[in-house]
């Protein structure tokens, strides 16, 4: 099955995802709220790239759910 991370835009979170994850036939889609927004408004560590892109970075070295 293909796995796939679905990020949201500026000013979304992760519910941007709810109405199309179950329409992905065969997908595993995998919503993450990034750092700033959502449940993770406390997260944004200094602003970095780094601090910003390390719970992607995370979720893509999981593997699979």
């Amino acid at each position: 099955m293909t796995r796939a991370i679905l990020l949201h835009a500026f000013a979304a979170d992760r519910l941007t995802w709810a109405g199309t994850v179950p329409a992905l036939s065969g997908v595993t889609a995998e919503t993450l709220d990034l750092p700033g927004h959502g449940s993770a408004l406390g997260a944004l560590g200094d602003g970095s790239l780094d601090d910003l892109s390390a719970p992607v970075a995370r979720r893509f070295m999981a593997g699979d759910p």
